[in-house]
């Protein structure tokens, strides 16, 4: 589900909470993030420009991308429109995880599946994309989507916090709903079911000199 329209009107949840911590927050990776985003971008640019990566980290280390379900080998022409989904991994085994990865001697075993948009310029504007992330990419990049701000059901963020209370009562360090700093017991309780769309950041208290 695309979550379009303006993202800002949103109810915003700041978590600062302990970087061990954050590796809770592994499923919501792997099974896709709703971020915003200035579309329409090519992959290259919202991951360098907008993610804040460097283009060799790019090119070294996300060894397989697959845009909207199409092994991507250009990300220069791989076009990222609202409600796009992208899936990041640094590599997968075997034959089928050879020929996903980008510029693979087997890539033609992908057949029809392959991408093949063209980037093109064009006015930009706020829209959101679904971003996976998969094994190497959840510890890689995770921390930096979480802390930019991702798109969450509020019921889903309710259930998950509430299974893993006395972790996140251990380890949170403050709560802000709408910049208002909230205690973290008082925010669990009064977390609401439903369907509401919530913007949440979660990022780790600053390192001690």
């Amino acid at each position: 589900m695309s979550l379009s329209g303006d993202t800002r009107s949103r109810t915003s949840i700041a978590l600062t909470l302990e970087r061990t911590a954050l590796s809770l927050f592994s499923p919501f990776l792997q099974s896709g993030i709703w971020v915003r985003a200035a579309l329409p971008s090519s992959v290259q640019s919202f991951l360098c420009d907008q993610m804040g990566l460097e283009p060799d980290y790019v090119r070294e280390r996300i060894l397989s991308i697959v845009l909207n379900g199409h092994p991507v080998d250009n990300t220069e022409k791989a076009l990222l429109r609202d409600g796009s989904r992208l899936a990041l991994s640094s590599g997968m085994p075997g034959l089928a995880g050879a020929a996903l990865r980008r510029g693979s001697p087997l890539a033609s075993f992908r057949g029809s599946i392959t991408h093949r948009d063209s980037a093109a310029a064009g006015p930009k504007q706020e829209g959101t994309i679904c971003v996976k992330l998969f094994n190497l990419m959840m510890g890689d990049l995770g921390p930096g989507f979480l802390a930019r701000g991702i798109l969450i059901n509020s019921e889903a963020i309710a259930r998950f916090l509430r299974q893993n209370r006395a972790l996140f009562l251990e380890k949170c360090r403050s709560v802000q709903r709408n910049e208002i700093a909230i205690e973290p017991a008082t925010f669990l309780e009064e977390m609401a079911d439903g369907e509401e769309e919530l913007f949440l950041s979660v990022i780790p208290p600053p390192e001690r000199p």
